[in-house]
């Protein structure tokens, strides 16, 4: 703005904010001595904006009035940084922590790979569908955090996406992107993309599932501070755990009397642990960045001496069922005394936690809590299960990298995906760490349908673990439906493909008209989709499936 005498202005600026003191006459372009570059000379009225400047800047600037005597005012000063760019580059390594996987959970990580221009956020965006159902999003345009959108800072360098489905593949792609607001600028195109399915939706105990593979006491820190902890670990090696009617219980001092009893909630992934502690702030200041995931209070000792701890199911329908136990809790094993200074870890999985041999004694160190212990190892390292036709018979070949206390296999076939029978047992090799390799022909196959099969692992204390169903078929081309119903609001979709292709998934209804459409695309193998069916009323639909060859139909009753 003009001085009250109408002065002309001149306008300086520089990456500094260091400004000499000017005199004489300047016009655009012109060094002061001391510092700054003259952007403008002249009325107030007439000033332009500055452009053709570096984004990402921090640019300072110095205003003064100027007469025609070529005298100056102090001047006053101010400062704007201009708006990066989009980022340079996409991030690198961006991959699921399959480890952390739930039946409604899934954890990604990724390196941020910073370039010349480094991205403030990023934006990741998910799909049930398919990456092709994933929109882009615009430049200009925030994206709110939701279910399947998530905003996160530079540096964090991972994400968690809960609240899923389960038994549900999830596709994601991650977007890079600059400033916020309407000066938003994404990294659009050859976005870095991940996918991976849920678990099965989480089922009751049994015995053997969930088993206790760690106690600490609570002295281990040399202090008494009440950080002790019982770690459970799920056993089942296919299918995370519902803790909803599971609870831990406490004997202090009298074994066969519970001194206190704690109930879970949740629920445990598969091969996932969980820590019960007395004190979980305690815990978590002394045994970071690992943190407790249940607080069971004041009557939770973890001191030592014949006290036991045990997990039981309970759902009020039928007798409590005692699903492991460390110490005697009263089942008639020899109660022993412990040290709370020391840590105790499982032998093995299989094994009586009453039991004082099947656990091993650390007199030094501290915990591990959520770490796998040598016991909670797999009996074998499947590194392949495959299948093909071969001479009017089934040729299923498998291969090991490891294997501990393996048993036998079992082949299970089935021709709808769901009623398995039993083909043939196959010998294990019991111990071994090189890589060995099966082969069965099932000469008594019926090669005109499409035939599934499943490999079942046993080891020798009868406990097992199921591989993923495979299929196959004597046709060059395998396309086809081999479920659909609807349950709890959702239309769940299983279509088998021996290609990996696009297809389109169309839900009619009873008069034709056609009320869902989507892209998705099809892995080799079992593929399946759900659809929300909450807004469809009850009765009679159609379900179309068509790839680039031919198109399935089925019908479907919404009750």
């Amino acid at each position: 703005t003009a001085n009250g005498n109408g002065d002309n202005i001149m306008v300086a600026y520089n990456s500094t904010s260091t400004f000499g003191t000017p005199s004489g006459s300047y016009t655009a372009g012109n060094a002061i001595s001391g510092g700054g570059t003259v952007h403008y000379v002249g009325s107030a009225a007439s000033l332009t904006n500055h452009s053709s400047l570096s984004s990402g800047t921090k640019y300072y600037y110095k205003t003064w009035s100027v007469d025609g005597s070529n005298d100056y005012s102090n001047g006053i000063t101010d400062n704007a940084t201009t708006y990066k760019a989009e980022p340079t580059n996409h991030v690198s390594s961006f991959a699921i922590t399959t480890s952390s996987t739930t039946n409604d959970k899934i954890v990604l990580t990724w390196a941020d790979n910073d370039g010349a221009i480094a991205a403030d956020k990023f934006l990741i965006k998910a799909s049930a569908v398919s990456y092709a159902d994933i929109v882009n999003p615009v430049d200009g345009t925030e994206e709110a955090d939701a279910t399947l959108i998530k905003n996160i800072a530079h540096g964090t360098e991972t994400v968690t996406f809960t609240g899923l489905t389960a038994s549900t593949t999830y596709y994601f792609k991650i977007f890079p992107y600059t400033n916020s607001g309407s000066d938003i600028d994404f990294k659009i195109g050859s976005e870095p993309q991940v996918s991976e399915t849920t678990e099965v939706a989480a089922m009751a105990p049994a015995i053997g599932d969930l088993v206790i593979s760690e106690i600490v006491g609570d002295d281990v820190d040399g202090n008494n501070n009440d950080n002790g902890y019982v770690e459970i670990y799920n056993n089942n090696q296919s299918n995370s755990i519902d803790l909803t009617n599971v609870y831990v219980r406490y004997y202090n001092s009298n074994p066969g009397a519970v001194s206190s009893t704690y109930q879970l909630s949740g629920s445990i992934s598969s091969k996932g642990h969980i820590v019960v502690t007395q004190n979980a702030t305690n815990f978590n200041n002394y045994y970071t960045p690992v943190t407790a995931d249940f607080e069971a209070g004041g009557n939770f000792f973890f001191n030592g001496g014949d006290d036991g701890v045990d997990i039981i199911y309970d759902n009020g329908a039928k007798a409590i069922t005692i699903l492991d136990a460390f110490n005697d809790n009263g089942s008639g094993a020899s109660s022993w005394t412990w040290d709370d200074a020391n840590v105790y870890e499982r032998k093995s999985t299989g094994t009586d936690g009453a039991i004082i041999s099947n656990w091993n004694e650390n007199t030094s160190g501290t915990g591990t809590p959520k770490a796998t212990n040598d016991g909670q190892a797999l009996p074998i390292d499947l590194l392949s299960f495959t299948t093909k036709v071969h001479n009017n018979s089934i040729v299923l070949l498998w291969q090991t990298a490891t294997e501990e206390n393996n048993d036998y296999f079992t082949i299970e076939r089935s021709y709808n995906a769901k009623d398995f029978a039993e083909v043939v047992q196959v010998a294990g090799a019991g111990n071994s760490n090189q890589i060995l390799n099966y082969r069965y022909n099932d000469v008594n196959a019926d090669l005109s349908q499409t035939i599934y099969y499943k490999l079942k692992q046993t080891d020798y204390d009868g406990k097992y673990t199921y591989s993923n169903i495979i299929s196959v078929n004597s046709k060059s081309n395998v396309f086809e439906i081999i479920d659909s119903y609807a349950n709890n609001g959702i239309i769940n979709i299983s279509i088998n493909s021996n290609v990996e292709n696009a297809a389109s998934i169309e839900l009619y209804d009873i008069t034709g008209s056609i009320i869902y459409n989507n892209k998705i695309e099809l892995k080799k193998g079992i593929n399946s989709y759900k659809i929300d069916a909450t807004k469809y009323a009850i009765g009679l639909y159609f379900i179309r499936v068509g790839n680039n060859v031919q198109t399935l139909n089925t019908k479907l009753i919404i009750k």
